[in-house]
């Protein structure tokens, strides 16, 4: 297992003041289990759902999560005491409790999502922020990349959600903001890595580096 690996299990551990033990990795991509591949663990295959029922594993943790959610909204990135059902399944699915549920849902008006998200199209200002910082910025400023997750082969809507995201950088970038995508899946990666770190020292880098090296065999 990966360094991000241990430190992805040690963010999943919630403290007695609601604290996680550990922040959420950067770029963090776990590989998939047998199980998984096959369709047999408790994840279900990618390109399947199922929404959660009563009597299941995934139902209790999103129960205890929309409850954790509405009293520590910073720690549940996009999740808060409005969140639906099938918002903090979905927020579980990308910590891989759960599976994806077959509708992800909204807390919005179908009226008022469209209002709330714009997905860029060739002659706007946005499209052409995304091509360049695809094609010309992600290699010459890698810095300013650094643990969104993003490469030269990731979507338009990846990037348009980065984007997105960049107005409290300074107010040039405020001005120049994309609007929020409407491809949601391009949204929560985007908000996931938004509040990232990756341990390089402190009480969570001793955790993991114990957990890995020497918690594993005890």
């Amino acid at each position: 297992s990966t360094f991000e690996d241990y430190q992805c299990f040690f963010h999943q551990q919630i403290e007695n003041d609601g604290s996680r033990r550990c922040p959420r990795p950067c770029d963090y991509h776990p590989q998939a289990s047998q199980d998984d591949v096959t369709g047999h663990g408790s994840i279900a295959r990618k390109g399947n759902c199922h929404t959660t029922k009563p009597g299941e594993e995934c139902y209790n943790h999103v129960i205890y999560t929309q409850r954790q959610a509405a009293k520590y909204k910073d720690l549940y990135s996009g999740l808060d005491a409005h969140s639906s059902f099938e918002d903090v399944q979905h927020y579980l699915s990308q910590e891989r409790q759960c599976p994806e549920p077959c509708d992800p849902g909204s807390n919005k008006s179908d009226s008022a999502a469209m209002t709330a998200c714009h997905t860029a199209r060739p002659g706007e200002t946005c499209f052409s922020d995304i091509l360049f910082a695809r094609n010309k910025f992600i290699e010459q400023h890698v810095s300013w990349y650094r643990g969104s997750g993003l490469t030269r082969n990731s979507s338009n809507d990846d990037f348009q959600a980065f984007l997105h995201n960049q107005a409290h950088i300074d107010n040039e970038a405020g001005k120049k903001q994309c609007p929020k995508p409407c491809d949601r899946t391009a949204e929560s990666r985007a908000e996931v890595n938004l509040v990232c770190e990756t341990a390089h020292s402190g009480e969570c880098y001793n955790s993991v580096m114990y957990g890995a090296t020497r918690g594993i065999k005890e």
